[in-house]
């Protein structure tokens, strides 16, 4: 299991899901929404990756941040440990998408705010953009149709997809920008 959690008995997570998953419930609603965009970020780059996936997650549905960790989870799929993101979510050797460009996985919804004032929202849902780099304002992306993973429901203004429309060219193959709650990352 040390493939799977520190020497403190935490998930081994991208860096920025293990500051949210540390220092949430410290933050103000605004900043925990920035920290799991820059978490999700880090995630979804990983879920683009051929060397490593995003398929098993640990208890708060974070990606474990190792190739190792996958295997492991891949070889023991019942596991308390390993949440299934589903096969679709990875290419093999740790599920059946055609590659993993094309792998569904998907950033956080639903997700429980810490300590919500009166006027704040008491979940948030992510959007991320694959293979894009964004600003507020435009998203650069490989291909110009890309569309926010997942699609805003219903046009729920807290995914915060609305000022990422895709403009011009670029090659940003493998990158991502994620908002959460509407807040951008940085």
């Amino acid at each position: 299991l040390n493939v799977l959690f520190n020497d403190k008995g935490q998930s081994i997570l991208n860096s920025y899901c293990a500051q949210w998953r540390d220092g949430r419930e410290a933050l103000s609603v605004t900043n925990q929404m920035k920290k799991l965009a820059a978490c999700m970020g880090q995630d979804c780059v990983q879920s683009l990756e051929n060397s490593n996936a995003c398929r098993w997650l640990d208890g708060q549905e974070l990606c474990y941040a190792y190739d190792t960790a996958q295997t492991w989870c891949t070889e023991h799929p019942t596991s308390s440990y390993c949440t299934d993101a589903g096969p679709d979510a990875a290419a093999p050797p740790w599920g059946s998408a055609a590659s993993a460009e094309l792998s569904e996985w998907m950033p956080k919804q639903n997700v429980p705010v810490f300590n919500p004032g009166p006027d704040d929202p008491t979940h948030f849902s992510c959007s991320c953009m694959k293979h894009c780099a964004c600003t507020s304002k435009k998203c650069y992306c490989m291909d110009p149709n890309t569309t926010p993973s997942p699609p805003a429901p219903g046009g729920d203004p807290t995914i915060g997809n609305t000022n990422m429309n895709p403009s011009g060219l670029s090659t940003k193959r493998g990158e991502c920008t994620c908002t959460c709650g509407g807040v951008w990352p940085k």
